[in-house]
């Protein structure tokens, strides 16, 4: 069993139970506690918000990123699709001209290149041998090929110095026309 005590005094005789008052500096103390609280939640609270804004922003500039690389690699897509098909167009025969041809190739070459050979390979390719005094005119003579409508690219095969000052060259050149053209003078039917 349990006892209980019970003071039977009047209210006004009985003992007054008092607090005992915090000492001064634990007050103090407790109210900075209070305060330092306070601040650090508030600065969280700043800085969370800074933070998500920043984010929003990224998040913007990530999906702006994003879309541009998209873009870009559409684009090169586009482009590669582009390059095969202008790869794979060919001259239409009856626009295809050997007088043409054979004048650009004398219009093109320099006073110091010197033609020895010009041949059909095979269907569509042309093989042109020559020499010349120095690499420059070479170049400039690959670049007048290119130049020309009829030729589709131009391929150095072959370069060498014979004697001093004298280079031999060979020059293999992708006229355009399909291999299965039995004319290029006659339309296909």
């Amino acid at each position: 069993m349990k006892t209980q005590k019970i003071n039977l005094l009047p209210e006004e005789v009985r003992p007054k139970k008092t607090k005992t008052p915090l000492p001064a500096h634990i007050k103090i103390i407790s109210v900075g506690i209070f305060a330092l609280i306070l601040v650090i939640t508030f600065s969280l609270a700043f800085i969370i918000s800074y933070l998500e804004k920043n984010i929003d922003g990224l998040e913007v500039e990530h999906r702006r990123a994003k879309a541009i690389i998209g873009e870009e690699s559409r684009a090169q897509t586009e482009k590669q699709d582009l390059e095969k098909k202008i790869g794979n167009l060919y001259l239409d025969p009856v626009d295809f001209s050997w007088r043409n041809l054979l004048e650009g190739i004398r219009d093109g070459t320099p006073e110091q290149v010197g033609l020895e050979e010009i041949k059909g390979q095979s269907r569509g390719q042309l093989f042109i041998s020559g020499n010349s005094g120095d690499y420059e005119s070479i170049g400039t003579f690959l670049d007048s090929l290119q130049s020309i409508p009829q030729v589709r690219t131009v391929i150095l095969k072959n370069i060498q110095e014979k004697e001093t000052h004298l280079y031999e060259f060979e020059i293999s050149c992708d006229l355009g026309v399909r291999e299965n053209d039995e004319n290029p003078d006659e339309k296909e039917e």
